[in-house]
């Protein structure tokens, strides 16, 4: 869509150097949304694979922590060892209670991360089955019927591009032959996949702030949880193996998942199509 400033360029030009023929004008513009096609294409391969990513991470995560607040298998080792003896001094139950206080505390802060990864991965579930819907969107008036996941393993992009300059050449053609309904319909073709990639990034992006934050809360709630230990036996296997995983997730959401293509030039080239 031009602004005043573009038109008053466009009336410039055409009045200070000559007529430009209409013809000229619709060209460039067409070459400016095939641009902008291209681009999103692109963004929404990126896209598609750090959903798969994601994917893989909430399984992977909610596998190795799956844990059985109820079973005895689950508590801290200590804990395990002095449930076997029937007559504890005093000093050692005073341990042995507080390693119980610690067992239960951390249960539940499990029990809270499960939970949210659980939700988490469900919103990552819906997000790759959208993803799948406007890549259809995306690429059916080009008559390519793949799925997304499908062109991914037959690596079709490079049918997609084929496509795309046929569709773009036949625009031209219909242009020229003076129908200009018909080129003017394959246009906004363009331009309305580019406008549903665009509302979906915002949704990507919503999706990954909220991972990001769950897990830095998740960090905070094991931190506290580390302050109120005072039991003088060694580290819980499963405190220290969770700390440690949802650090790295914490950085992931960070850094590797929180995309840097869709705040920066891709970003710009796909709204004007530079």
């Amino acid at each position: 869509m031009y602004t005043y400033l573009t038109w008053g360029i466009v009336i410039l030009l055409a009045f200070g150097r000559g007529h430009t023929p209409p013809e000229s004008i619709n060209d460039s513009r067409l070459e400016l949304s095939a641009r902008r096609y291209k681009k999103g294409l692109e963004i929404l391969r990126i896209i598609h694979e750090k959903l798969l990513e994601l994917d893989y991470h909430y399984s992977g995560f909610l596998q190795e922590y799956a844990q059985d607040p109820h079973s005895e298998k689950d508590w801290h080792p200590s804990l395990q060892a002095d449930l076997v003896l029937q007559d504890l001094p005093v000093g050692e139950r005073r341990t042995a209670l507080c390693v119980l206080d610690f067992s239960i505390r951390l249960q539940e802060c499990l029990f809270y991360i499960q939970s949210e990864t659980s939700l988490l991965y469900a919103s990552n579930e819906l997000l790759k089955e959208e993803a799948g819907r406007l890549f259809g969107n995306y690429t059916n008036f080009l008559n390519y019927t793949a799925s997304l996941d499908s062109c991914r393993q037959a690596d079709g992009w490079e049918e997609i591009d084929g496509r795309l300059e046929s569709y773009l050449e036949q625009c031209r053609k219909d242009r020229l032959q003076g129908k200009e309904e018909v080129a003017n319909r394959a246009h906004i073709n363009l331009e309305f996949a580019v406008d549903r990639l665009l509302y979906f990034m915002d949704k990507y992006q919503y999706s990954i702030r909220r991972g990001r934050l769950s897990y830095e809360r998740f960090e905070i709630l094991l931190a506290a949880l580390e302050k109120r230990q005072s039991c003088a036996v060694p580290a819980d296997p499963l405190y220290t193996s969770l700390i440690e995983g949802v650090s790295l997730a914490s950085q992931k959401f960070r850094e590797t998942y929180n995309l840097a293509e869709l705040e920066g030039s891709k970003l710009k080239d796909l709204l004007y199509g530079w």
